[in-house]
């Protein structure tokens, strides 16, 4: 994973932290085991949306985004 986006990682970790009432480090962790296995699961039930776009830098990673369903 590229460290130049482990700041905007860290905010979206905070958030769903929040989201899913858990530490932020708990969600952090669960936000980068799903990254490196490619489940996007796990980023739903965060409130996180991943759209399965490829990214060149890292073979399972996609663009992830704020859920913008209804309750989120």
């Amino acid at each position: 994973m590229n460290l130049s986006k482990a700041e905007g990682l860290a905010k979206v970790a905070k958030d769903a932290a929040a989201i899913e009432n858990i530490t932020p480090g708990e969600a952090l962790e669960k936000l980068l085991m799903a990254i490196e296995s490619g489940a996007s699961r796990g980023l739903r039930t965060m409130g996180i949306a991943y759209n399965g776009v490829h990214d060149p830098t890292h073979s399972r990673c996609g663009a992830l985004g704020r859920d913008s369903s209804p309750g989120r």
